[in-house]
């Protein structure tokens, strides 16, 4: 076997083995493998949060098939894992893959800490409030370059915005 053997041998493990690491302050998870790379939405904020709804595409615009979303959760679940402090699993209630995640996670119950859902009306209420705390709090708020007064004007570019 010469070297050049080896180096080929560890160039092919490696192409089939993730590289993962954590986005700027530790928040977001970049996933490599193959060539093809996905972002996926991750917080340490209040608990360490891997929201599963983010594992759909990779960069190119191509979905997932549910091997590969099995994988990257697997991947990324463990690569979180830490002996005292395990990854709270967020599933949105409307994501078509909410059966997988929920079995996945019960599959991986030594990893995970809980599993909490979230909705899109309910990220939508979460937005909503958060704007409305700021707007009470000071006499404006500008949002995409308008500027809100009232309740009413907020809940109009909201409603504006979320037809697109």
């Amino acid at each position: 076997m010469s070297i050049f053997s080896l180096f080929r041998a560890r160039t092919k493990r490696n192409e089939l083995s993730p590289h993962i690491e954590r986005g700027f302050r530790g928040e977001g998870v970049t996933y490599r493998l193959n060539g093809r790379t996905i972002e996926i939405d991750f917080t340490w904020c209040n608990g360490d949060r891997l929201y599963t709804e983010t594992i759909d595409k990779w960069d190119d615009g191509h979905k997932l098939s549910d091997e590969e979303k099995q994988r990257v959760f697997l991947d990324v679940l463990k690569y979180l894992s830490r002996p005292l402090r395990r990854t709270i699993v967020v599933i949105n209630t409307d994501d078509s893959s909410l059966d997988m995640w929920n079995r996945l996670s019960a599959d991986n119950a030594k990893l995970v800490k809980a599993v909490e859902f979230t909705s899109i009306d309910e990220q939508k209420q979460f937005e909503r409030q958060m704007y409305l705390d700021i707007l009470n709090s000071k006499s404006s708020l500008v949002i995409n370059d308008v500027q809100i007064h009232n309740e009413s004007e907020l809940d109009d570019l909201l409603t504006q915005t979320r037809k697109i």
